[in-house]
């Protein structure tokens, strides 16, 4: 990928081979650091087809996110880095007020809290079933998304088309887990997820370009849905994605980087189709 600067040189910004991903359709963000500003205003996208022979590649969206030249001296000093904490309902730990840990219903259930309770970076394999507290089967996939995987492991979860993936690497460490896509607890239900509280949300991202995760969690008076969660090779982030969802079918969520939400599909609000 190119960026062109405002004089019209273009630089490299990010390169790098295909990757295989186990949930379509696929958020990719790539962070660019950099020790001095840097304007542009425009990105060129190559992609060699001939290396995954598919015939054909899809890009739904492109995002840019930055600060105009005007607004450059007027951005927030970086926080402080944030560390993951135990998994006792509260994620993250961003020097805020903690993030509730009310869990009802099936979220409150065993299932759900040894989902929770799977530790990127942290949980063994041999320790998998025990903590989830049913039995998983091993992926009969033979692609390897990562050159150090070994095997993604599956969790029938309860609720209906609801599945867990929890992949491991060769030395058995747990580097991501995710849910099937558009599968929720059907007893999961806000009167806080509202166009209202979204946009209180919304001008707290457009003023301060990010919203801590435990500040979003309070105000929706909810610790949200874990759809997935996983540490980027790169930087060593960790990202994860919460979905608060409301009685009517509309859901609120974001993916969240080092418990910060920020960034490409920042902050959403999703009405029922």
């Amino acid at each position: 990928m190119d960026k062109a600067d405002i004089n019209g040189e273009v630089w490299i910004a990010w390169s790098g081979e295909p990757e295989m991903v186990e949930s379509c359709p696929d958020l990719m963000t790539i962070q660019i650091e950099l020790d001095e500003p840097f304007y542009i205003n425009r990105v060129i996208v190559f992609i060699d087809q001939t290396i995954l022979g598919l015939g054909w590649n899809e890009i739904d969206a492109v995002e840019l996110v930055g600060y105009t030249q005007e607004s450059h001296a007027a951005v927030p000093s970086s926080p402080e880095p944030i560390q993951e904490t135990p998994a006792s309902g509260t994620p993250f730990n961003t020097g805020e007020k903690p993030a509730p840990t009310n869990f009802s219903g099936w979220m409150a259930g065993p299932v759900y809290q040894g989902w929770i309770n799977i530790k990127i970076n942290e949980t063994r394999v041999e320790d998998l079933d025990k903590i989830m507290t049913i039995n998983g089967t091993r992926s009969t996939d033979s692609w390897k998304p990562r050159p150090d995987y070994a095997n993604t492991f599956i969790y029938e979860m309860g609720p209906k088309e609801m599945k867990a993936y929890i992949s491991v690497t060769s030395n058995g460490i747990v580097y991501r887990k995710s849910i099937s896509p558009n599968a929720y607890p059907t007893d999961y239900q806000l009167p806080t997820v509202t166009r209202a509280t979204y946009e209180e949300l919304d001008a707290i991202y457009k003023k301060d370009y990010v919203i801590p995760y435990p500040v979003m969690a309070n105000i929706l008076n909810s610790p949200g849905f874990l759809k997935e969660a996983s540490y980027r090779q790169d930087d060593g982030k960790l990202i994860t994605h919460f979905v608060w969802l409301a009685a009517n079918g509309d859901r609120m969520g974001g993916f969240f980087y080092n418990g910060l939400l920020t960034g490409m599909a920042g902050l959403t609000f999703i009405p029922k189709e």
